[in-house]
């Protein structure tokens, strides 16, 4: 069956390909080179609304579909695919999982700021000894009243550096039931470890994440208590 693409779609991907021509395809050399995209890209980005593909219009993001959305990855592929990438952790798993686990709060705490670029989403799940095998986590999470305390490191973080918010993941410190937490940058404990060596998309932020008793409020817990594996 042919995939028939309305006129929006062509606009939009268009619109994509114009901006993947201009602002970043003659940078990706020298990004590449050095390690580091422009800062600045992330800006733009948000601009044109590329940051909030998948937000809904009530939170300030676009609402497109995911036709859509795949079209401009395709795009920003074309230009750099570490441009790609970083958008696709930021939109893909970190913000689609607020969306679906979130509650009211967290989404009107955290999505309107991911839609403009103000914020941008890391996702860390893999550790040394963790990575298709999710259950094997030896970052802890425990309780302490009402917060959490979460100790351990984070691998191959994408976005890390950057990110304004950190979808982490952690199991209980007695048993193997796995929670999911909204972390914010900032928070004590929690520092940047070495960059990430990579084969290709060499300007792409990959770092380790070091969680050194992170203090955490209970409605920073993503979803239900044991649910993050799921």
């Amino acid at each position: 069956m042919t995939l028939r693409l309305t006129e929006e779609q062509l606009e939009i991907r268009a619109l994509a390909r114009e901006f993947s021509l201009g602002e970043i395809r003659p940078h990706a050399p020298t990004w590449d080179a050095r390690r580091a995209l422009d800062p600045g890209i992330f800006e733009k980005l948000g601009e044109l609304g590329f940051l909030g593909m998948r937000v809904p219009e009530t939170h300030g993001g676009l609402g497109l579909d995911l036709v859509t959305y795949l079209l401009v990855l395709e795009e920003l592929s074309w230009g750099d695919a570490a441009v790609a990438l970083a958008v696709a952790i930021h939109s893909g798993p970190v913000t689609c999982l607020l969306l679906r686990y979130g509650s009211e709060d967290q989404k009107s705490r955290y999505l309107p700021g991911m839609a403009s670029g103000e914020t941008l989403g890391a996702f860390a799940l893999s550790e040394a000894g963790a990575g298709s095998d999710a259950r094997a986590l030896a970052t802890v999470a425990r309780r302490d009243g009402s917060d959490w305390v979460i100790d351990g490191t984070k691998k191959w973080v994408t976005n890390g550096q950057r990110a304004g918010l950190v979808l982490l993941f952690a199991r209980e410190e007695e048993g193997e039931a796995i929670h999911a937490f909204l972390v914010e940058s900032g928070v004590p404990g929690l520092t940047m470890g070495k960059r990430e060596l990579t084969m290709g998309v060499s300007a792409l932020d990959t770092v380790a994440l070091e969680l050194d008793e992170v203090r955490l409020p209970g409605e920073a817990l993503l979803g239900r208590e044991g649910a993050g594996f799921d």
